[in-house]
């Protein structure tokens, strides 16, 4: 896995398997199809060093928003590229974005952009 890190964003050679895709499918009953699903994108975030540093935290997902341009293949490579959008204190939340984007040969596949909210303790 080759990756690139800067302060707020990472890149990343990701790929989805078959056999990760089709057990995607049977935790929801449906048939096996080649065609990753779009939320199935949340197992990426884990393999971000940025991301990493959310770990041990109680993150809560409050927003979710989908991009996709493209079909999302198995066994194909992808660059993903995680970029930390937004760290905002309302009071004693705090309140994180980010966008994780899927490309091919320098084309949009999907962006996927999310929003934690983190309750300070």
């Amino acid at each position: 896995m080759q990756h690139y890190l800067l302060d707020s964003n990472q890149r990343l050679n990701v790929s989805f398997s078959k056999d990760s895709v089709a057990a995607y499918y049977q935790c929801f009953n449906q048939p096996y199809r080649k065609e990753v699903p779009p939320l199935m994108c949340a197992s990426l975030w884990s393999k971000f060093d940025l991301f990493k540093k959310y770990a041990n935290s109680e993150l809560i997902l409050i927003k979710s928003a989908i991009n996709q341009t493209q079909k999302i293949e198995v066994d194909t490579i992808y660059v993903g590229h995680l970029e930390d959008i937004e760290c905002r204190q309302i009071r004693n939340i705090t309140r994180y974005t980010m966008a994780l984007t899927l490309t091919k040969n320098d084309q949009h596949v999907i962006t996927v952009t999310q929003t934690f909210i983190k309750a300070m303790k």
